[in-house]
């Protein structure tokens, strides 16, 4: 399924196109690069480059104004003997004595003495506020900006010539600061760059800056060495070709500075909108301007980290200032002081909060709590609003399993219940009295005790459910609802306007996305929850159950197949969590998209959520670091879910979280784009039309950067398709298709290691580890609404951890889970899909290899540190994460083949004057073209070793005549019935070969018969002599052309019943007849319900005396 750029607008996916207007200009610079035809703007252009630099202060000299309450008296005189202001109110007594309060505003000057230290003469009142900022930026030098009577800033003003004047504020280049040193040239920046850090979390930039006389630099050192205070820095080239291919000479028109500077702009009807009450606003203003230049443009908003400076002997000072984006405040930011020393728990309570409870402990509770409970106790004493009364006894209710609102609608007479919630509970009852009081609590999204309203992204999402996992009990949380009461009440935020965060999280359940194999499921429920479905259906996870080992009957427990009810976990009507599953395109779920999870949609355990608070609070501070809680459930969501995903945290625009998996969602690898030139002239191919491409890169270079836990993996596992073992490796196997180490060809782990010479195939040791898993399947499949007074629980155990829900209903139940057996289902599962995907892995490429294709995919995601690093002329717009596509003519060919990069750093700078971006890449395999929907389809065949047999196998599809099969196609065809058609020649009678002719004459007679009987039925033939059969290792009639599948519709019990009375009056007229109902009796080999029958001309006709079908009294048919 192919993808089109559109579809990667906004989601959080790896390895998507460059932006529109980034695409563009790379055409547009090639272009003209290329031309043999250059006009004299071309000329200009090529040989004249230069770029601008400019560098801003948001520091204003205020006077500080403190304020303090004091107390009145009736004739206006406070207690410090100052007037205040009397009431304006005409009908106010003024004879009465009377007290109230006043403010009272006191202005201070710590301004006025910060400007008077400066010397910078006349009256401090004139350099209040941004006066200083707005006449030392540095740019050109130093410009300045001037402020019209409308308080608007107009256009930028240059320094030129020499001031004979010794006054420190001039329009000269010269004397700037004063000429008491002589004639000093002004400040300016001398040098910049700009790098990324940690996968392009953070930006970091480093600016040079000279300053050449004292009073410069003590003006430079006031504006712009301040720590933590924040600065704007702009750059870009002063001419350019723009997406249009027209010539732009001049950048008079692309600074924001002004908008920095004045802290506002005018929007499209002249209104003026803060930029400084909402940088959010400014920062979307940086990437219009990126937009309009075409990418010729770039601006870094961020702050001060740190800066040095030295004196130089020849009388200059140089200045170095470290700026760094806000986002840095992620790594070290502290979150969820705790408050209170008093111990919520509550004797009877099935959620105790922690001792020194927290904002984040409390909104934990209250989402956790379950919906409508009531608690069978006897009558107590309560307390309540100074009233002591006696409550009434009550009977239990049912608790809901899950909850779409936060505040849980409860009733119960369980006082302490009542309070263990940190929840505001009302005693009352309809007579009025203290008798039979309820203590009561409505539903709904806002928990006045934590002043917080659910944000409105997802107020309709399921934000709890629970569930009993054998004896134990787990709430889960949604992990999209914790980041949100995050975001909304726990970062640090602007004191202006509307108080945005200062950093940001994407929560957007749709665009945060992740890998998804489609065959996953948590390990370790007591960690991790998702509404997931069984790698199995019913028919294949009762053939687990029933099929055991000598070995497993007596290490393993009994499980009966009649205790596999579903195949899905939390997806029942009165037990449900928000699908962690999707195909829906994240940007228009009208479409479909490949299969991915919704990382929102991950939920985590109440007590786990707890202990890691617990275990990463600071003793000192009292605070959990942001950074480090977020990470620890990306890390512990990785290992439940199988070890496919690689989510980590990344920074975009400077100040918003973001989640990426690392690893590629199969399928959305999308090849839009131009590809960058990396030296001379490139041809390229427009609607038949032969272009020169042209080059604006300056320097490439590929390396690898191999660390030595990496090149150990590599040194074990990356030679040969399907080699590897220990840590996945086989992206570098595909890379190194064809090549085998001669002296150790192959290297085996304990798995496969073994007293017998014959190694273990892939399906063997697939089968291995899910002989193992397979009770972590069937511990799901169990799962129902049941009473647990049903359920037979060791002696002396309390369901729910409390005596109160001894008459429970209708709860969600999985009675025989292997609740001791977690750590070992994270490594099984871990083990089982890294042996599983490999499988899927051989299969494909054996059919690019028999398709004589060249070029391989893989879906052993993953990066692979093979690092292709371009610089070119400046760029901006270019995003972590976006795909290189480059000219790959100086490669080895087989990299492309098997190999794309995408984008791990991206950094700037300006060198003599010209601007340089420098792209740092690291190489991901290819992935199949499909996504995981092969997995699912192996596993359903219940044995592995048939797709092992299809993957090793040289068989191809049969492209000879088939007068058979076709004759059964032709009257299928007359009878309305269609035939299942998944390969390129043939469908499924006979994409393996030809039927047998008597076997065909049978078939015919039979769905004759069927149509003549129930002509509503509609028939699907799905098997013959076809090509999956032809690949299995067992024998099937299938392979001879004496064996044919179909399916019905409907499938319901009568049909499927009546069909199979046919077959059976068949099979007692007919010799030589059989068949199997794989709807009602599935076989081990079973892929889905189906009939099966068989004619084997010559074989002796059935017994009628040992026939169980003679019982039934059935009218035998002959079809011979």
């Amino acid at each position: 399924m192919a993808i089109s750029k559109g579809d990667f607008e906004g989601a959080n996916l790896v390895g998507g196109p460059f932006k529109d207007y980034v695409n563009d200009q790379v055409k547009v610079r090639q272009d003209i690069l290329g031309k043999l035809d250059k006009d004299s703007s071309d000329i200009v252009w090529e040989n004249g480059k230069s770029a601008f630099i400019a560098l801003g202060s948001s520091v204003n000299i205020e006077n500080a104004v403190t304020s303090k309450e004091v107390i009145v008296d009736s004739d206006f005189s406070n207690m410090t003997g100052q007037s205040v202001k009397p009431s304006d109110n005409p009908f106010e007594s003024q004879a009465v004595s009377t007290t109230s309060t006043e403010t009272i505003y006191t202005t201070h000057t710590d301004g006025d003495d910060r400007i008077k230290a400066l010397n910078l003469g006349g009256e401090p009142d004139t350099y209040l506020g941004n006066y200083l900022a707005r006449n030392i930026v540095l740019f050109g030098g130093t410009s300045y900006y001037s402020e019209a009577s409308s308080g608007n800033l107009g256009s930028v003003n240059m320094r030129s010539g020499l001031s004979d004047e010794n006054n420190i504020f001039n329009d000269s280049a010269y004397g700037f600061g004063g000429n008491e040193q002589g004639f000093s040239a002004m400040p300016g920046v001398t040098s910049f760059n700009i790098k990324s850090r940690n996968m392009g979390s953070l930006r970091e930039a480093t600016v040079s800056i000279r300053a050449n006389n004292e009073q410069q630099f003590k003006m430079i050192d006031n504006l712009y060495c301040r720590i933590g205070y924040t600065m704007f820095l702009e750059w870009g080239n002063t001419s350019y070709y723009n997406n249009k291919k027209e010539y732009e000479p001049g950048a008079s028109s692309m600074s924001l500075m002004d908008t920095f500077l004045q802290g506002y702009y005018l929007g499209e009807k002249g209104e003026k909108i803060s930029s400084s009450e909402s940088p959010t606003n400014f920062i979307g203003l940086i990437e219009n301007k990126r937009k309009s230049t075409s990418g010729n443009y770039d601006a870094f908003f961020g702050r001060v980290k740190n800066f040095s400076w030295e004196f130089n002997k020849d009388g200059y000072w140089e200045i170095t200032l470290s700026l760094i984006s806000w986002g840095d405040i992620i790594e070290s930011l502290g979150i969820d002081v705790q408050y209170g020393n008093k111990s919520k728990e509550a004797e009877g309570g099935n959620l105790a909060q922690p001792n020194n409870t927290s904002a984040l402990t409390t909104f934990l509770s209250i989402a956790a709590e379950p919906q409508g409970k009531t608690v069978k106790t006897k009558g107590q004493v309560i307390s309540t609003g100074g009233t002591t009364i006696m409550g009434a006894d009550s009977t239990t209710k049912n608790l809901d399993n899950f909850k779409t609102t936060l505040v849980a609608e409860t009733s119960t007479n369980n006082q302490s219940l009542a309070t263990a919630f940190g929840t505001t509970f009302t005693a009352t009852n309809s007579s009025g009295n203290s008798s039979n009081t309820k203590i009561t609590q409505t539903s709904g999204n806002t928990a006045p005790s934590i002043d917080y309203t659910r944000l409105s992204t997802d107020s309709t999402s399921i934000i709890s459910g629970h569930a009993q996992f054998s004896t134990e009990q787990y709430f889960y949380i949604r992990f999209g609802d914790i980041l949100d009461f995050i975001r909304d009440r726990l970062l640090l935020y602007s004191s202006k306007g509307s108080n945005e965060p200062i950093i940001d999280i994407d929560t957007d359940p749709s665009k945060n996305i992740c890998y998804n194999p489609g065959v996953n499921m948590s390990a370790d429920p007591s960690k991790v929850m998702v509404r997931v479905t069984t790698p199995y259906d019913v028919a294949g996870l009762k053939n687990l159950a029933k099929n055991k080992t000598k070995k497993e009957k007596q290490k393993e427990p009994d499980w009966p197949p009649t205790r596999v009810k579903y195949r899905h976990v939390f997806n029942l009507t009165k037990a449900k969590l928000d699908f962690f599953s999707s195909s829906k395109n994240p940007n228009n779920p009208k479409e479909t998209f490949p299969l991915h999870g919704k990382i929102m949609n991950i939920y985590f355990e109440y007590q786990y959520l707890l202990d890691t608070i617990q275990n990463l609070r600071d003793e000192n501070t009292t605070t959990i670091p942001l950074y480090d809680f977020i990470n620890k459930l990306l890390e512990t969501a990785n290992s439940c879910l199988g070890g496919v995903n690689k989510l980590s945290i990344r920074l975009e625009e400077d100040r918003i979280l973001r989640i990426y998996d690392q690893n590629q969602i199969p399928g959305t690898q999308n090849d839009e784009g131009n590809v960058i030139n990396l030296y001379g002239i490139l041809p390229s191919n427009v609607n038949k039309t032969i272009l020169n491409q042209g080059s604006f890169v300056t320097d490439f270079n590929i390396k690898t950067e191999l660390t030595n836990e990496f090149s150990t993996t590599v040194a074990i596992g990356a030679q040969a398709q399907g080699k590897t073992i220990g840590e996945d490796a086989t992206g570098l196997s595909t890379w190194n298709y064809g090549l085998v180490d001669r002296y150790y060809p192959e290297k085996i782990d304990s798995l496969r290691k073994g007293t017998s010479s014959k190694k273990l195939t892939t399906s063997q040791r697939i089968e291995k580890t899910r002989d193992q898993l397979k009770y972590l399947w069937l511990g799901y499949a169990e799962g129902s609404i049941g009473d647990i007074n049903d359920i037979d629980f060791p002696d002396g155990y309390i369901p729910f951890g409390n005596s109160s829900f001894i008459n429970a209903e209708d709860q969600y139940i999985f009675p025989n889970f292997p609740t001791k057996r977690y750590d070992q289902f994270v490594k099984l599962q871990k083990d089982w899909l890294k042996e599983l995907l490999k499988l899927e892995n051989e299969i494909a490429n054996r059919e690019r290899i028999l398709n004589n294709e060249r070029t391989f995919g893989t879906n052993q995601i993953g990066m692979i540190p093979i690092n292709i690093s371009v610089t070119m002329d400046g760029i901006s717009g270019i995003r972590i994460y976006d795909r290189l596509k480059v000219d790959t003519r100086f490669l080895p060919n087989y990299y492309p083949q098997t190999l794309l990069w995408v984008i791990k750093g991206v950094s700037h700078e300006i060198q003599n004057n010209k601007w340089y971006t420098k792209l740092e890449t690291i190489a991901v395999p290819k992935l199949l073209d499909k996504s995981s929907a092969a997995v699912r389809a192996t596993i359903s065949r219940d044995t592995v070793s048939k797709a092992e047999k299809a993957a090793k196998s040289t068989t191809l599809e049969f492209d000879g005549n088939t007068p058979n099969a076709d004759r059964l196609r032709t009257v299928l065809t007359s009878l309305g019935y269609t035939e299942k058609k998944i390969e390129k020649v043939n469908g499924e009678l006979s994409s393996g070969g030809d039927l047998v002719s008597q076997t065909t004459n049978v078939a015919i007679k039979l769905f004759e018969l069927i149509k003549e009987k129930y002509p509503a039925l509609q028939i699907k033939v799905t098997g013959g002599n076809d090509l999956f059969h032809q690949n299995l290792t067992s024998n099937s009639y299938h392979k001879r052309g004496l064996g044919i599948d179909f399916v019905i519709t409907p499938e319901s019990r009568f049909y499927i019943f009546e069909t199979s009375k046919i077959l059976a009056s068949v099979r007692l007229g007919t010799p030589g007849f059989r068949f199997l109902d794989e709807y009602t009796n599935p076989s081990s080999g079973a892929t889905a319900g189906h009939f099966h029958f068989t004619f084997v001309p010559g074989r002796k006709a059935e017994d009628p005396k040992k026939s169980v079908f003679v019982k039934k009294k059935l009218t035998p048919i002959d079809l011979s």
